[in-house]
Parts: C-alpha cells; structure tokens; sequence
C-alpha cells in the first residue's frame, strides 16, 4: 500500500501518483477492520501478539490495552472518510492547485489550499455533521 510506483511486486504495476497510494493505503486498512469485525477475541489477541512486536508506537502499554478493550464496541461503528484538499484533480472547482518551488535550485511541487474558508467548512460540517451522501456512502 506504502508502495508509489513500482514494477518490483511479481511484475505488476501500481499506479505511482500520491492520490493512488493513499487510496491503496486507506483500502488497506478498510479491508483490516472488515476482517476483525467477526473475528473473536482470541484471533484478535493472536494478530496483536504476532503484529506487535514489529510496530513501533508512543503508545504506553496501559493505553493499548485501554483501546484493544474497547475494540469491538469500536469496530462496530460505520467507517467515514474525507480527503483534503477537497475536490478531484480534473474538477474546475477545486479547493486546491499545484504550484512548484525551486528554492536552493530543488524542485518542490506542493499542493496549496486556494479556499481555506471553504475547506475549512467542509471539514467541520463532515466532523460535526455528518451529512451523508446517499449514492456514494461518503460523508462530506
């Protein structure tokens, strides 16, 4: 999923842009939380003992197992997701735009924010009101 553009993985391609990636990234962990939903308490203790001795984290012990406690209780809940910047690359009327720097003759492409008053809206109403969109299942 971390992967932004390779042939390297069994001759297949993925697609290398950061949009692609974080796409893969987020079905990634879609597809995780889907599989732990019907799993029982004893599969979940198994996959936290194998996994976590390769996870480094600032979480204390006390605070994982406080979280791990309630993991049923959370995976429960339907999952929502909101991309920043807002808008899809071809859409005239995104929130965003590409602009390039060359400072110390390095080129940096940075995604800028053209609205922040809108942008800023539409991430509080998804936080805080959870308007769904009926066709996609998004929440804006």
């Amino acid at each position: 999923a971390r992967n932004r553009g390779s042939t390297e993985l069994g001759g297949e391609n993925f697609s290398g842009n950061d949009w692609d990636r974080t796409d893969r990234q987020r079905k990634v962990i879609k597809a995780l939380i889907d599989e732990f939903k019907g799993a029982s308490f004893t599969s979940l203790v198994s996959a936290v003992q194998k996994v976590g001795p390769m996870v480094q984290t600032n979480f204390k012990s006390n605070e994982i197992t406080s979280l791990f406690t309630c993991a049923f209780k959370i995976m429960k809940y339907p999952m929502y997701q909101f991309n920043v910047p807002i808008g899809e690359e071809s859409d005239q009327n995104k929130l965003w735009f590409y602009n390039t720097y060359y400072p110390n003759g390095q080129k940096y492409d940075v995604v800028e924010i053209n609205d922040w008053e809108k942008t800023r809206s539409k991430v509080a109403n998804f936080v805080f009101n959870k308007v769904t969109d009926k066709k996609s299942k998004l929440t804006y």
